[in-house]
């Protein structure tokens, strides 16, 4: 097996991967050491000692990835004794919570992590959060001697987290239940479990300038509705609501799902530019196919105001379908103002521009759509990873590279009809072009070439790592 090097650049850089490919657990034994030199008790058991050293390693291995994300992300972690617990599907089965706690307490005696705000819980508006912690200056100056990446340079454990969550209200509050295995729920898991070690394959990245970076960190700093971006965060979870397994579903995990619209085009998959399609009025469509009927190729949201107001006629739409009682008021998040018509003819519109499916406005249909879109997002994705050309979904959108686009969009028909024996139009986004090889006149376009792959260091850096790790995986199977 070998790997093709591009430049000296790139071998200089997979030179020194290479030699630091075991740095990470070296740096986790030497910070192991030092909290048990400053530790007041005997030695461990054996079986013990390998629970302390794996919850070092998770917490300094989660600094490591919130150091890396964009912006500087807090991490959390539980420190009540029942999370712990062996019955917890939730929970890490490799932490127990004395190791976790003395783990953690070592790191804040020797200066490494500073905790930034303690967790609690109100019971009475049965309402908390977890304790929230930062690595200090010291233990950064320590993460960047690291080489590589720690959604690269360290394995990702797939066996560790529970991918099949159910969530309800206890006591008014929305908190993740646990729920007895059965064959439904097993092949959840176990098509998860195809699609994420299909992505363990690839590497999906944001290919901005490095100057770009600080740029974007801020935008979502502003943003209340966005998370940072942690590109360690490429596999897939599914949530089901309502305790049941046919509401919800929706496939949530990955970074890219986090992503401004204004930055998606730049989303690359194995180094190649993407393209994203979704399917067209996919709620409203799916209302149809419920009652045997076609919503026809009018749009569903243009034809209650002839094509005015459309993003307001689509939030208003959404809300009505979300809704479980008439909603004779304006629902919250909705404004009217500077319109020259009420909430109540609006509502009154929407109704008249879509008779046939009236009656299911207000019955809570939302997150019964949402199981229906999920089902449909679970069979496109298992038919990418079948073709080992896997796509990214963001709810009922995907994203896929360039040269696979064609195989996605027949996927995409393919589960619409399979499902509904009909077909839904399909909607492109943005997209950016590469920097081609030669000009139209035919001379080389090389020092632009040359000129990005400084403008994109980063980038360029994670992508030569995810190659060294793919010839070195491919190599050990060849073996």
């Amino acid at each position: 097996m070998f790997i093709k090097f591009r430049n000296s650049q790139e071998l200089t850089l997979l030179i020194t991967l290479l030699y630091c490919w075991m740095m990470f657990e070296s740096f986790v034994d030497e910070i192991a050491l030092e909290i048990e030199e400053i530790e007041e008790r005997h030695s461990r058991a054996e079986s013990v000692q390998q629970r302390f050293r794996y919850a070092i390693r998770t917490i300094l291995l989660d600094c490591w990835k919130a150091s890396k994300s964009i912006p500087v992300r807090m991490c959390e972690i539980h420190r009540r004794s029942n999370f712990y617990s062996n019955t917890n599907r939730y929970a890490d089965p490799n932490l127990a919570y004395r190791q976790v706690t003395q783990a953690f307490e070592g790191l804040l005696n020797l200066g490494l992590i500073f905790i930034e705000r303690q967790g609690y819980y109100d019971r009475q508006a049965f309402s908390g959060g977890l304790t929230q912690y930062i690595p200090t200056k010291k233990l950064l100056v320590r993460l960047t001697a690291l080489e590589g990446h720690p959604a690269l340079s360290v394995e990702t454990n797939l066996s560790t987290s529970e991918m099949v969550l159910l969530r309800d209200r206890v006591s008014g509050r929305r908190m993740i239940i646990d729920y007895e295995d059965d064959e439904v729920t097993t092949g959840y898991r176990d098509n998860l479990i195809v699609i994420n070690s299909e992505y363990a394959k690839h590497w999906i990245d944001l290919r901005i300038p490095d100057k770009e970076v600080p740029v974007l960190a801020k935008k979502l700093k502003l943003d209340e509705d966005k998370q940072p971006i942690d590109l360690s965060k490429r596999f897939l979870y599914r949530v089901f609501t309502r305790g049941s397994f046919e509401k919800g579903g929706r496939f949530y995990g990955g970074w890219w799902q986090n992503v401004k619209k204004e930055y998606r085009p730049f989303i690359t998959i194995d180094e190649d530019f993407t393209e994203e399609r979704d399917y067209s009025q996919l709620h409203p469509h799916l209302m149809y196919f419920s009652i045997n009927k076609k919503m026809g190729s009018e749009d569903a949201y243009g034809r209650v105001f002839d094509g005015k107001h459309r993003k307001l006629v689509k939030q208003a739409f959404n809300a009505m379908v979300t809704a479980s009682s008439p909603l004779l008021r304006c629902p919250n998040g909705i404004n009217l103002l500077g319109y020259d018509f009420t909430w109540r003819e609006l509502r009154e519109r929407i109704i008249k521009a879509h008779k046939p499916i009236e009656h299911l406005f207000f019955r809570g249909m939302g997150i019964s759509l949402q199981f229906e879109d999920s089902q449909i997002v679970e069979d496109i994705l298992l038919q990418s990873c079948a073709e080992k050309s896997p796509v990214y979904p963001i709810h009922d959108s995907f994203i896929v590279k360039k040269i696979n686009v064609d195989g996605l969009e027949q996927m995409m028909r393919k589960a619409i009809h399979d499902r509904y024996g009909e077909d839904i139009p399909i909607d492109q986004k943005l997209t950016v072009e590469p920097t081609p090889l030669y000009k139209e006149d035919g001379t080389s376009n090389i020092e632009q070439l040359v000129k990005e792959d400084r403008e994109y260091a980063q980038w360029f850096d994670r992508n030569t790592l995810w190659l060294f790790n793919k010839g070195k995986s491919e190599s050990s199977r060849t073996r």
